[in-house]
């Protein structure tokens, strides 16, 4: 009987110490407050018929640390479906205004390498004005580079912003959702500034997605 026992006191010790192993690493990765990160995806952009999608963004202002409610930072990113990051931007929302943009027009008209995706993903981030002293309240890169090397990531994300993307179907239908909830972990998060920089680097002025002329809101 003491051998049994003991063989399951061995068993249980070594279940928790996987378990401690796993809750470890989780820690370490960290992950960033709920309701921050956004993804969605687009398909048949770009097609000869010229058909089009649209993103929508709002600031509900609802985010409860700040009163009066504040403007807040769409942090986007556009993937092809080769995981490439093909654009990003900043865009700037006040409370309760209203992001639009368009997938061809905005989102993809200008990738860094000059091919323009048909289809991918959307990720946008909810996050704090980053202004590094640039002129650019909502900086996608997370600040640069220091002059040492290393990269700033100075992108704060907080929740609030609400967004929803309408898409073009084969079989020419016009459909519409709302943009998903998806854990983003610090490591993510990091990898979105230090390639959005990249990007910005290489593509000399491409791969950079702008807002529409008619939004109240703005991007850089």
């Amino acid at each position: 009987m003491l051998r049994i026992t003991n063989s399951r006191w061995l068993a249980i010790a070594a279940t928790l110490a996987c378990l401690f192993s796993v809750a470890s690493v989780a820690l370490a990765q960290s992950t960033e407050p709920p309701d921050t990160f956004q993804v969605n995806y687009f398909s048949n952009a770009n097609n000869r018929g010229g058909f089009d999608q649209e993103v929508r963004v709002i600031n509900p202002g609802a985010y409860a640390p700040f009163f009066p409610p504040q403007d807040l930072c769409a942090m986007i990113y556009v993937f092809d479906d080769f995981q490439e990051l093909k654009e990003c931007c900043g865009c700037r929302i006040s409370p309760d205004g209203l992001l639009q943009l368009s997938v061809n027009r905005d989102l993809t008209a200008d990738p860094f390498n000059g091919i323009k995706p048909r289809n991918g993903d959307i990720k946008i981030v909810s996050a704090l004005e980053n202004d590094n002293f640039l002129g650019v309240p909502c900086d996608p890169t997370g600040g640069g580079k220091f002059p040492n090397g290393t990269y700033a990531l100075n992108i704060v994300p907080v929740p609030d912003l609400r967004a929803w993307s309408t898409h073009f179907q084969t079989d020419r239908k016009t459909t519409e959702d709302e943009f998903q909830d998806a854990t983003l972990s610090s490591a993510e998060l990091n990898s979105l500034q230090e390639e959005c920089y990249g990007v910005v680097t290489v593509g000399s002025g491409h791969g950079i997605c702008k807002s529409i002329p008619t939004s109240s809101e703005t991007c850089n």
